[in-house]
């Protein structure tokens, strides 16, 4: 990805029912992201161009998630993949075309869905080829309405602190997960001021799952005190899910943060890191065009994949 300094973001925005269509521009003055927007979630139609003006991937999402038809051409201008999104990650392979534009028999397409089929359970406690793998943080910020599931009556921020003054889980000291809090009374932040909830995840793309998985490793409240704000501690989040996944007042809060139904901002992330075990730190204003780049980037990935045959 290019350097997002030499990025150049003008929006035109109409406003139809709250939605906000937006395009950013190429250094060179063509587009290169046409999208829509609606209460701070990527929701409606999505188009991404080559530097040279062609049109590379083009689809539609609703709350953050892909949905409907999408259409990857390569930059000749080469349709190579059709596929039908029903919701989050479920989709179904239409058609395929190599380089040359000859159409990839059905049967090869049928066998690749099928495969892609059986795969959908693959995770990083299961054996699977990454084609690509990249480490996030983001900040969830109270104030939005989309995002009030989270803050409201501090009902999410209670579940956590019982499950860890019941033993459920721990809470750790920062997001290495190895050093737990040590406190002697119990936790309670009953009354405390939540302002944000930070999340560590990986996004990974595998092989036989054909699609750009993101997966949560952890989650931080932040308590706003009389001074500033703190983190009040790292929580593991499979953990964390398995407790709090038999609740049924919890539901919507689990399916929303794992669908990535939020509103959220990018405030680290490894992509620019020399050693992948560490991080950089993202400008507030360069998060959505992260997110834009990880969708390019997913659609490079399956032009690459049919050249492949995979």
């Amino acid at each position: 990805m290019k350097n997002l300094l030499s990025y150049i973001l003008l929006f035109s925005i109409g406003i139809i029912n709250a939605q906000e269509k937006q395009t950013i521009y190429y250094p060179n003055g063509n587009k290169h992201y046409d999208y829509e927007m609606k209460n701070g979630l990527l929701t409606g139609g999505l188009t991404c161009y080559y530097e040279n003006g062609s049109i590379m991937m083009k689809g539609s999402l609703d709350n953050n998630q892909k949905a409907g038809e999408w259409k990857v051409w390569d930059r000749h201008g080469i349709l190579r993949e059709v596929r039908n999104y029903k919701t989050g990650n479920q989709f179904q392979i239409i058609n395929e075309w190599d380089e040359k534009n000859n159409q990839i028999l059905p049967g090869i397409v049928d066998e690749k869905n099928n495969r892609a089929t059986q795969a959908v359970n693959i995770s990083v406690l299961n054996v699977g080829h990454v084609l690509t793998n990249r480490r996030l943080w983001v900040t969830i910020k109270k104030g939005k309405p989309v995002n009030d599931f989270l803050f409201l009556d501090n009902h999410f921020l209670n579940a956590l602190a019982n499950g860890v003054n019941n033993k459920e889980f721990s809470i750790f000291e920062d997001d290495r997960f190895v050093n737990v809090k040590n406190s002697s009374a119990p936790l309670d932040l009953k009354n405390a001021n939540v302002v944000e909830y930070r999340i560590k995840e990986d996004i990974s793309y595998y092989q036989e799952q054909k699609t750009l998985r993101r997966r949560i490793i952890g989650i931080c409240p932040v308590i706003q005190d009389d001074c500033a704000a703190r983190e009040a501690g790292w929580l593991y989040w499979p953990d964390v899910f398995k407790t709090l996944s038999a609740k049924e007042d919890l539901q919507l809060t689990l399916s929303n943060l794992t669908s990535q139904v939020f509103s959220g901002i990018i405030y680290r992330d490894t992509f620019k890191a020399t050693d992948r075990r560490k991080w950089t730190d993202v400008k507030p204003g360069d998060s959505l065009l992260i997110e834009l780049s990880l969708l390019e980037a997913e659609a490079g990935i399956w032009i690459f994949q049919v050249d492949q045959g995979s």
